[in-house]
């Protein structure tokens, strides 16, 4: 027993002799929690020794643009702003729940300088030092001013304004221009003096889930069906859900979708749109992208599950159809929606 202890005792003394026996005579030896004095943090794109001389993160592919970033296709020259003019239109319905929103932003961001009334009047300007007032909107100047110079004046800036573009979402500049066109003095159908009503059935298009084919007020400009296949599309719109951010169906979905299937099975010259709709949160073109997405994946199940491809038809509207302000978090769940509706 002696000698085992003496064993442990001469391994001990002989590890620490050993240990501190080191070449480099600036080495510490045995370290305590080092980073407690001496940091081995690396710096971006610096050096890195531990990869042969790289360096520590590499740099983006020439030319290449971040994952989801939206590319304007027009240059912010003379040329830029004709083509914007003559090129772009709004893609974001004009209702009263979109201008309510929009003048929102306008107080927020151009009333100082362009006045409540648009008439170029705001505080800002007003200043002894300022060098003269923007034009008024609805002056000879820019009454005429079409809506894709509207929207390249807001994303690069004009004159003395400057770029908007990092301010505001590319959706919420898209309504600023529906309100600049409004103290234009333009008439728009979201102010209910003029009717943009494709199918002439009396519900305008920004409302109608269904704008190329006649219908009933009652059934969102869709023609009415029958009471019992009217409930199934309701109780469709309110319990067909999917997991978040995704287009995966969750399964608590499948029995809803199974009564839809069936009343498609019992009146063959039906057919299905299924509109996929989104709240503003987030990115427009993404949400246009995800209420697609949707409206897709309700088509496939169906049409996987014995229903003729002919008879049902996908579109994904994005945030430009709301029912409700989105304002509110009420608002945003009633305008999260995908909407059955029959036509025939």
């Amino acid at each position: 027993m002696k000698n085992q202890y003496l064993f442990i005792l001469v391994m001990l003394i002989c590890s620490t002799v050993f240990q501190s026996c080191k070449s480099d005579p600036q080495s510490p030896g045995v370290e305590y929690m080092p980073d407690m004095y001496r940091t081995d943090a690396i710096e971006t794109y610096q050096e890195d020794s531990l990869r042969n001389g790289g360096f520590s993160a590499l740099k983006p592919v020439k030319n290449s643009i971040p994952r989801g970033f939206d590319v304007y296709p027009y240059d912010n020259t003379a040329e830029g702003y004709e083509s914007a003019g003559a090129e772009l239109r709004n893609p974001i319905p004009c209702t009263p729940v979109v201008i309510e929103e929009a003048q929102l932003l306008y107080s927020k961001f151009c009333v100082h300088c362009h006045g409540g009334a648009g008439e170029g009047d705001g505080m800002v300007v007003k200043s002894k030092n300022w060098p003269g007032p923007p034009p008024a909107y609805n002056s000879a100047q820019l009454k005429d001013l079409p809506e894709g110079k509207i929207f390249h004046s807001i994303h690069y800036g004009k004159g003395m304004m400057g770029s908007h573009a990092s301010q505001i979402s590319k959706e919420d500049r898209w309504k600023l221009v529906h309100y600049v066109q409004k103290l234009q003095g333009k008439e728009k159908p979201c102010d209910g003096t003029k009717s943009n009503d494709s199918d002439g059935d009396g519900v305008e298009d920004n409302i109608d889930q269904c704008p190329e084919t006649p219908g009933s007020p009652d059934y969102f400009g869709c023609p009415e069906v029958e009471a019992e296949v009217a409930q199934v599309m309701e109780e469709a719109i309110k319990g067909v859900n999917f997991a978040t951010g995704s287009s995966k169906i969750k399964k608590s979905s499948y029995d809803v979708l199974v009564k839809v299937k069936e009343v498609l099975l019992k009146y063959p010259n039906y057919v299905l749109l299924v509109n996929g709709h989104t709240d503003n949160k987030g990115d427009f073109d993404k949400n246009m992208e995800l209420s697609k997405s949707r409206a897709n994946a309700v088509m496939d199940y169906l049409t996987s599950h014995g229903i003729n491809s002919d008879h049902v038809s996908a579109h994904g509207y994005g945030s430009t159809k709301p029912l409700a302000s989105n304002d509110s978090k009420d608002g945003r769940a009633k305008n999260r929606r995908v909407e059955f509706r029959i036509v025939y």
